[in-house]
């Protein structure tokens, strides 16, 4: 494995980390159905993926000017 595949992992999972921290302060439940369950945490999950891989793909763009 080479150091920028390392480096790429190591950042998104930062992103991933303030992703996740920063969406748990929106209510999910609001936007799932009732008595859904475990729903709003998926979407929670699923919206912080997707916000941590645009982030590192925008950070990775400028560093290296890589568009992917």
């Amino acid at each position: 494995m080479n150091s920028s595949r390392i480096l790429y992992m190591i950042v998104f999972a930062a992103f991933f980390c303030l992703a996740f921290y920063g969406l748990q302060s929106l209510d999910f439940s609001r936007a799932a159905r009732k008595n859904s369950g475990s729903r709003p945490i998926v979407l929670l999950f699923l919206c912080s993926l997707g916000l941590a891989w645009l982030s590192t793909q925008a950070v990775f763009s400028l560093m290296y000017g890589n568009y992917f």
